[in-house]
Parts: structure tokens; C-alpha cells; sequence
């Protein structure tokens, strides 16, 4: 294997750093009045209940016959759907129960993305809105929703909506949303449109406010049974998308009783958490650089590259790619804490490993060299039962997640449902883990090898060892 240059070093040490940064305060670029994300730092993190508090609603049926006709089973589907909306916007602290006496939905969810004191009445209508979508041919100029004659399609023929970015020329992003249709309704579209080129319009509706009322020239395109339209902005594609995957509801809702949830470790709690997490990092790096010298340093780009990246997997940190945030509780930092905790024993294991080979007489390179490569066997008995377990978690304790299908004909005996601190924690673990892993196997060998290079780097007494 080819050697790694001298400023391998340098240039992953900085790499770690950016990484770290970012992930922290984030990078935005600005359009106009508005800020959107390049990179999300922690200011987009979604906190749980646990930690900011949210809030309680119960939802019932608008129409008083509807309410006495409900059965359970469509009580629990309307449920569902409220569920997936959730989740879709990756507030997966939530807690939704189907009252079927009173034929009523009970509604925990978290603020979003940590803000304080915020009116939810915006999410409070998203999650409870029909989202019953319609395409209409219109031959007049009437803004009035045209008559069910002229209903081309509904959502009965969308399978999936996507936020799309589109980057123009100018370095610009629009927003679009990619609706994919089946077969029947892409024929339908296609024929409507044929047919109202340059003698018509066509109109697509959501609970009866027109979402695009273009003109003749039709401002969407249509490729292959995909529909694209364009939005406003980021918040506002994901959100039409959300609503239209978790599918309609059937019968209208609205809200009968809302209340606010404290949170439950009280006021401050998320500050002293954040104190405590510097403390624990500062007394581990003087730990590491006392005992290990050398090696203990590096390490420590080791474990701020794991928890950057741990970080930025919860913050959705990839905002441009359309990755909404988890949502993160106390459970979850616990899952973040365990990973870090590993990477730190795999950190202790090569400065011992690397002890060890000075101890035999052996060189700084090929002490560290053999140091890395006893290290792995290591990482890996550590890093994948850890995976596994993550997984088997967030398996058992999720619904309708992309983890709850390939498990469910292997857990069928154990309910799933969305046990927010559970799932939070084996999500946080896994991520932990897998950069864990990352680091420690890989990113390892681009730290260590060039640095023991250095020729003022090659004294023993730098990684513990005995003076040469």
C-alpha cells in the first residue's frame, strides 16, 4: 500500500476541523430576506419533549355525524397518517393515541427545531389538514375551483412526492416538487394537457386552495410520470411533500383541546447538559495528551471528527440535500455518549498497541504501523454487535420509518411503535458507531502514518515509549 505523504496530516487535521465547525454553527447562504442552509449547524437541531417541551392536542372529527359514524379501524388510519406526517418531518418524539370512545386522536409532538414561546398552530394544521389533492382542466379564467366534471386526477394516482433544489446559472436554488404518478394518471395528464395547450389552463388543488393556477403556458413539466412543480422555498416543498406521501385524510379534523408540555428535565436543562459535555471532553483530552503524549493528541482529532459528524448526522447537516433533522432527547445524547465512549476505548487501544511495538525495540513507523493494524480487529468486535444492537432498536421501538419494514416479519411478535427515547437512542448509536468506526479504522491511518514520518516526530518518548 502506498505510502501517505507528510501533509496528509495537516490537510485531514483541517478537514476534522471544518467538519467540526460546520457542524456547530453551520453555513448559510442568503437570498434575498431569507437564509437558507448550506450546512445546518446545531441551531437546526430539533429537541425532544424531555429537553424543550412541545405540544398537546386532541384532534376530532369537524363533522358531528362523521364522529358517530367513525369506526376504530378508520379512527387508527387517520392515526396512521398523522403519524407518518410527523415523522416525516423528522419529529419522531411524538406520542399519538386513538381515544375510540369519544372517536378522538391524542397528539404529543415536539417545538420546532427548539424554538421557545412559538405559536403551533401552523403545525397543528398541517398535521390535521385533509391533504386531498386534485388536477383540474379549466377553460376559462375563473380562479373559483372548477367543477368534478372537469377533475382529471386526485391523489389516488400520486405514489410519491420529493423536495427537489434546482441550482440556476446565476448560482441560485428554486425549489420543486417531484410528484411520481402511476400509469392511469400520467395518461390522464398527458391527454389533459394535449388538450388544453394554448386554448385552456390547468389548475392543481389541495384541500381546495389552488397550489399552481398557472397560464397557457403551463408553469410545470411533465417527463416520463413525473410531475414537477415548482415552489416557494425549501420549507415550503418539503412540507407540500410530506403531506401528500403520508396520503389524505379521509374525513376532516380539527382540534379540540391544546395544551403546552414542559419540559421534563426543567428549564436550563439543555445549557447544564452542554457544560457537562465540554467538562468531560476537556478532562478526557488532558487525560489522553498526559498519559499518551503524541498519540493522545491525535487521537483527539479522532474523537472531534466522530462527534462532528455524530452531530451533523442529528442536525440534518446536509440541508441542500433535502435531510430533514431527527429529533434529538436525552436518550439520544446517551446513544451519542456510548459511541463516543468506544471511540475512545479504540483511541486508548492504539496508544497502548503502539507502547506495546516501542517496547519490542521497533521503530516509531512500524510501531505505529503495527499499532493501526492490531487496532482493527479490535474496532470491529466492538463496532459491529454495537451496530447490530443499534439496529435491532431502532427496529423494534419505530413505525413508519425506513428501518420498521425489512424488520417487521422478524420482530412480528413485538409491537412497534414510536417509543421516542428508545428509538432516539439506538438512532444516535448507530450513527455513533458507524463514524466510529469510520475514524478509527480509516481517517486513522491518514493521522498517524504521516506523522510518525516526521523526523522530529520519531522520538519513542512522544507516544510513551522509553527514550530511544
Amino acid at each position: 500500500m502506498k505510502r501517505a505523504k507528510k501533509s496528509t496530516f495537516i490537510i485531514v487535521a483541517l478537514l476534522i476541523l471544518g467538519l467540526m465547525y460546520t457542524a456547530v454553527f453551520g453555513v448559510y447562504k442568503k437570498f434575498g430576506d431569507r437564509y437558507d442552509p448550506v450546512l445546518r449547524g446545531t441551531e437546526k437541531i430539533r429537541f425532544g419533549m424531555d429537553i424543550d417541551g412541545g405540544t398537546d392536542v386532541t384532534f376530532g372529527p369537524a363533522d358531528e355525524e362523521v364522529r358517530a359514524a367513525m369506526t376504530p379501524e378508520q379512527l387508527d388510519q387517520v392515526r396512521e397518517v398523522f403519524e407518518k406526517r410527523l415523522i416525516g418531518r423528522g419529529i419522531t418524539d411524538c406520542q399519538l393515541y386513538s381515544d375510540y370512545e369519544n372517536r378522538q386522536i391524542a397528539v404529543r409532538f415536539v417545538w420546532n427545531n427548539g424554538e421557545k414561546d412559538v405559536d403551533p398552530s401552523s403545525a397543528i394544521s398541517e398535521i390535521s389538514s385533509t391533504s386531498f389533492v386534485e388536477f383540474f382542466r379549466d377553460n376559462t379564467e375563473d380562479t373559483e375551483k372548477p367543477a368534478d366534471s372537469q377533475l382529471i386526477l386526485n391523489s389516488g394516482s400520486i405514489e410519491s412526492a420529493k423536495a427537489m433544489p434546482i441550482t440556476q446559472s446565476d448560482g441560485t436554488t428554486n425549489w420543486n416538487i417531484e410528484i411520481i404518478l402511476d400509469d392511469k394518471g400520467t395518461a390522464a395528464l398527458k391527454d389533459a394537457t394535449h388538450a388544453l395547450l394554448n386554448v385552456g389552463t390547468l389548475s392543481i388543488w389541495v384541500d381546495g386552495q389552488a397550489i399552481i393556477n398557472p397560464d397557457k403556458n403551463l408553469d410545470f413539466t411533465i417527463d416520463e410520470g413525473r410531475l414537477y412543480l415548482p415552489r416557494s422555498g425549501a420549507d415550503d416543498a418539503k412540507l407540500l411533500a410530506n403531506l401528500i406521501n403520508s396520503g389524505p385524510v379521509p374525513f376532516a379534523f380539527e382540534p379540540k383541546i391544546i395544551s403546552t408540555v414542559s419540559p421534563a428535565m426543567g428549564p436550563g436543562a439543555l445549557q447544564a447538559i452542554a457544560l457537562a459535555g465540554i467538562a468531560a471532553f476537556f478532562v478526557i483530552s488532558i487525560y489522553l495528551i498526559y498519559f499518551y503524549k503524541l498519540t493522545g493528541f491525535v487521537a483527539l482529532f479522532l474523537l472531534f471528527g466522530q462527534t462532528a459528524a455524530s452531530i451533523a448526522a442529528v442536525s440534518g447537516y446536509l440541508g441542500f440535500f433535502n435531510f430533514n433533522s431527527s429529533t434529538l432527547t436525552l436518550s439520544g445524547i446517551a446513544g451519542i455518549l456510548v459511541a463516543a465512549g468506544l471511540g475512545i476505548a479504540a483511541n486508548l487501544n492504539i496508544a497502548e498497541r503502539i507502547k506495546d511495538e516501542l517496547a519490542f525495540g521497533k521503530t516509531v513507523e512500524s510501531s505505529v504501523r503495527s499499532g493501526l493494524r492490531e487496532n482493527l480487529r479490535y474496532i470491529f468486535d466492538c463496532g459491529v454487535p454495537a451496530l447490530i444492537i443499534a439496529a435491532v432498536i431502532m427496529g423494534v421501538f419505530s413505525k413508519n420509518t425506513f428501518w420498521a419494514d425489512p424488520l417487521s416479519s422478524l420482530l412480528f411478535w413485538i409491537p412497534t411503535s414510536v417509543i421516542n427515547a428508545a428509538y432516539t437512542f439506538g438512532y444516535t448509536l448507530f450513527i455513533g458507531v458507524v463514524f466510529h468506526i469510520l475514524m478509527n479504522a480509516v481517517v486513522s491511518r491518514f493521522l498517524f502514518n504521516p506523522i510518525a514520518r516526521y523526523k522530529s516526530f520519531q522520538n519513542p518518548r512522544l507516544y510513551g515509549g522509553k527514550k530511544a
